[in-house]
């Protein structure tokens, strides 16, 4: 039976977004709702607006120049050679596009454009594709952008754009185009991907893929309006673009029943500045540019001013600083910013104010204003000499446009959701006679969603009581200069202040905004306008942290020193050594005395700091999104990271130690070039970012004086199985060539792409997920894999699930492993026997896969072959999908439940935690 509050929810967003929009999972139970049930599901809607003037025929770094007093275009002729032998001198010209330089006179009718490169299309350019071996790829930015887009409404990532890749991004697209003197909008918003692309009918079974060409003569669609040269032409009408495409957002608006929850977006590509707002220019030069300077922004702005947001992302490899400038206005005053650039520039600058009712009413001008130059200046005002960056996304390659491309997608994709609820209970854990409950209130257009951890008292009914604190309001009321708050740099900890944290590594523009950063995390009352320092508790479920258990006896020690570790380290809430953890969505990891709920002190990963200018705010509402950060699961456990057999241990080496993983908070800071962490990220491996930033371990045996361990290190054949860090670790001991040695399990990751395509074709798929790791605890290192280059058979989907580790003899050392991928398939990995046989390092001893392809209905079987195995172990496993297996531990298989669950890592044997 639903509760009141559901039903009080539902009729809420009834009144508030519509008829027709319902909770995104209907529950049977508040138990049985996942989180999506917090949610209504309302699909964003994006216009792609595309820049199909002439200059997208050129190359990314714009080799192009005009001839003196002719609108055609030049080339440099050496001496005693003619158009057919031209060669570009490189060294005679730096300026973008129209500079004239004396050697360029020769006049070439139809010139050809030196655009074949390599496969990167990063230089250098020739005439003609078989003029160098192996620079033979057309490098036009406009079929680059082609590409790009392509790609990304390829949203499986499974070689073709289908229905499935509308279901899965779940954004609203249509496509429009402007050059010469029009804005055409050749796709309605809610065509389907491949129609947009390329042309393929609703109704058919085409889809497109890389070569196939099924536009059946509808030249409407990318790929044929972007298919050859002759297309692609004419001025640029920019500021007339973002004006009709506000037009035609209006309409769509006013159309909608759902449009006071729906989010609207427009994503700009665009090589080159305006050239025909407030009378056509004559060229870049013109003496009165900055108008149309003036009128891009302010369009951009009444963009935003309309509720709708506009991503912009300029292309070209050499674009002059002018354009830069106006495309970053654009983008600040259009609502977005650049997350992967840092921030540069006084955004008070320029007063749009001062033109945005007429910008093209004339300026007094400065610079040289005859025609011949382009630098030609409003003397106030004018965005092309008022700097400002890290808000647009500037490309000048293939790999840079797809990054900007791909973060504006993932912005907007998060705009799927409306809350139906004005607060969110997200977990509970019971610890000695209380409950721990993590609620969280959403805040519509403002970063900061306000966090909430409560613990109740468990009456002696059984009954819940009244709560008797919440870490939120107690953190509130804190002092900010006596929290204990640390990150990690240069190789240790180092606390959270304006002392240690530069402007630099935070990505913004001065110590100004650093400070206001810096203050706003840490709840200074100058910064933070918000009044609240704890953020949303989503994913990263709540952890106690207690006295290690009085249960586990280790059977491997003659001494006993677990015992001694335990007597050593009790914690309890009376000596206040007993904490709860939990993830935040403010960047920290807490930790809180379970005593009181004050904070014992929080933790910021480096490679989450760089992103906190994202939810530094001083005013609401802010019209920023909410952000992930620490958003994934926590794992702790008493572990031995001594050396040897272990038969006689100290207790020394005992220690208690957490991992976590970022979750969805990893994004976009996955991997990176700094061993700290700290800059140069990147989503993907490459060789320049090895580092993994996806976990990190403390040790805290000391609870309230937590000390950096180690992050996972894989080496660069392990790294490309990596996804996003969704598995939760669950740590316990193997026996490796006679040693005793603590590990941790783990799945690769989350990541949606599979490498099965549906035609059965393609090799070189996205890797990210595609395996299972075996992490040793003592360093971080990843001891041994298993992933898709071991099996490209079976292994195509990614396994973001935790799994269940079993001791199914008893003898105090895990035997088996199962972990379930996201097509359903359960994985078994045995290690039961490994005492028994002296293996080297790194060849723990496996087995195939228990397959269940195309079903939950996967069981757990014994670790049959193995001696002294018995029983058949009772446990729980999910495979990071909604509908998970429950295995009864009987001869039926498997329950099959709405939601996914977590296993229990203490299946079958002891364990110290």
């Amino acid at each position: 039976m639903k509760t009141l509050r559901t039903i009080l929810a539902a009729m809420w967003i009834f009144l508030f977004c519509g008829a027709g929009v319902s909770l995104a999972q209907t529950c049977t139970t508040d138990e049985d709702c996942s989180e999506t049930g917090l949610f209504t599901s309302v699909a964003p809607e994006a216009m792609i607006l595309l820049d199909m003037s002439g200059s997208m025929k050129w190359n990314p770094p714009g080799d192009v120049f005009q001839c003196p007093g002719a609108d055609s275009l030049c080339y440099y002729k050496p001496a005693g050679g003619n158009c057919a032998t031209i060669q570009k001198n490189p060294a005679l010209y730096s300026d973008y596009k129209t500079t004239y330089y004396p050697p360029w006179t020769q006049q070439c009718g139809n010139a050809v454009l030196n655009r074949y490169s390599n496969e990167t299309c990063s230089g250098p350019f020739y005439m003609t594709k078989t003029e160098m071996p192996g620079y033979s790829t057309d490098c036009a930015r406009y079929l680059i952008a082609r590409e790009v887009i392509r790609k990304l409404l390829d949203d499986n990532k499974d070689g073709k754009i289908f229905t499935d890749d509308d279901t899965s991004l779940n954004i609203r697209m249509g496509f429009a185009k402007f050059q010469a003197s029009t804005y055409q909008e050749w796709k309605p918003i809610g065509t389907s991907y491949r129609n947009i692309y390329c042309g393929a009918p609703f109704g058919s079974l085409t889809a497109c893929t890389a070569s196939n060409q099924y536009n059946y003569g509808d030249y409407k669609c990318i790929l044929s309006s972007m298919w050859t040269d002759s297309a692609v032409v004419g001025a640029t009408p920019l500021a007339l673009a973002l004006e009709s495409v506000k037009t035609t957002l209006d309409t769509a608006k006013n159309k909608d029943a759902y449009k006071n929850c729906r989010q609207r977006f427009v994503i700009l590509l665009s090589d080159g500045a305006d050239t025909m707002a407030c009378g056509a220019a004559n060229g870049d030069r013109d003496s009165t540019q900055y108008k149309r300077r003036r009128a891009s922004v302010a369009r951009a702005k009444a963009l935003a001013d309309a509720g709708y947001k506009i991503f912009v992302i300029g292309f070209g490899a050499n674009m002059p600083d002018i354009e830069k400038n106006t495309l970053n206005w654009m983008a600040y005053y259009g609502g977005t910013d650049n997350p992967l650039v840092a921030n540069s520039g006084d955004k008070t600058a320029l007063d749009v104010s001062a033109f945005e009712a007429d910008p093209c009413a004339a300026s007094a001008t400065t610079g040289t204003c005859d025609g011949t130059s382009l630098q030609c200046f409003a003397a106030s005002n004018d965005p092309g000499n008022t700097p400002l960056s890290g808000y647009a996304f500037i490309a000048g390659n293939a790999t840079e446009l797809e990054a900007g491309l791909r973060e504006a997608l993932n912005y907007i994709r998060e705009a799927n959701y409306a809350f139906s609820q004005s607060s969110v209970a997200s977990s509970r854990i019971a610890d000695e006679n209380f409950l721990y409950e993590a609620s969280f209130q959403p805040v519509n257009n403002d970063p900061m969603w306000l966090g909430h951890l409560r613990k109740y008292q468990i009456l002696s009914d059984g009954t819940v009581g009244g709560a008797i604190w919440d870490a939120g309001k107690l953190l509130q009321e804190r002092d900010p200069d006596t929290r204990v708050m640390k990150t990690y740099k240069g190789g240790s900890l180092v606390d959270f202040t304006t002392v240690n944290i530069t402007y630099a590594v935070l990505g913004v523009e001065n110590d100004t905004r650093r400070n206001e950063v810096v203050g706003y995390i840490r709840g200074e009352t100058a910064y933070n306008k918000d009044n609240w320092k704890l953020g949303d508790i989503f994913r990263a479920n709540p952890v106690t942290v207690g006295t290690p258990s009085h249960y586990y006896r280790d059977i491997n020690d003659g001494a006993n020193a677990f015992a001694t570790h335990r007597a050593s380290h009790v914690r309890s809430s009376a000596n206040g050594l007993r904490i709860v953890l939990s993830g935040a969505n403010d960047g920290q990891l807490h930790a809180f005395r379970t005593s009181d709920g004050s904070e014992a002190w929080s933790f910021i990963p480096p490679s989450v700091v760089p992103k906190l200018r994202q939810i530094a705010h001083a005013s609401h509402p802010a019209g920023m999104p909410h952000v992930y950060f620490v958003d994934g699961p926590i794992s702790v456990a008493d572990a031995w990271l001594g050396t040897g057999e272990g038969k006689t241990k100290s207790a020394s080496d005992w220690k208690t130690l957490l991992v976590f993983g970022l979750g969805r908070g990893a994004d976009p800071n996955l991997w990176s070039s700094s061993p700290d962490c700290l800059s140069d990220f990147s989503l993907v491996y490459d060789a320049s970012r090895p580092h993994y930033c996806g976990y990190y371990a403390l040790d805290i045996t000391d609870t309230l004086n937590p000390a950096y361990k180690w992050r996972i290190t894989p080496s660069s054949a392990q790294a490309p199985y990596l996804g996003d860090p969704w598995s939760k670790m669950v740590m316990h001991r193997l026996k490796v060539n006679g040693s005793e040695k603590w590990v941790g399990f783990m799945g690769g990751g989350h990541n949606w792409a599979a490498c099965n395509p549906y035609d059965g074709v393609g090799t070189d798929c996205d890797k990210r997920g595609k395996g299972f790791f075996v992490i040793d605890l003592s360093n971080g290192s990843i001891l041994w894999s298993y992933t898709r280059a071991d099996n490209p058979t079976d292994l195509n989907y990614a396994m973001p699930a935790a799994p269940a580790a079993v001791d199914s003899d008893l003898d105090g050392f895990v035997d088996t492993v199962y972990i379930g991928d996201l097509n359903g398939q359960m994985w078994r990995f045995r290690f039961c026997c490994l005492r028994r046989r002296r293996l080297r390092h790194g060849e723990l001893d496996r087995q195939p896969p228990v397959p269940a392809r195309g079903t939950a209905r996967a069981r757990l079987r014994n670790a049959d072959g193995c001696q002294g195995c018995h029983g058949e172990p009772l446990g729980l496993l999910g495979d990071g999908r909604q509908d998970g297996a429950h295995h009864r531990g009987d001869n039926h298989g498997p329950i099959l439940r709405r939601q996914g669950f977590r296993p229990d890592e203490h299946l079958v044997g002891q364990h110290p935690r």
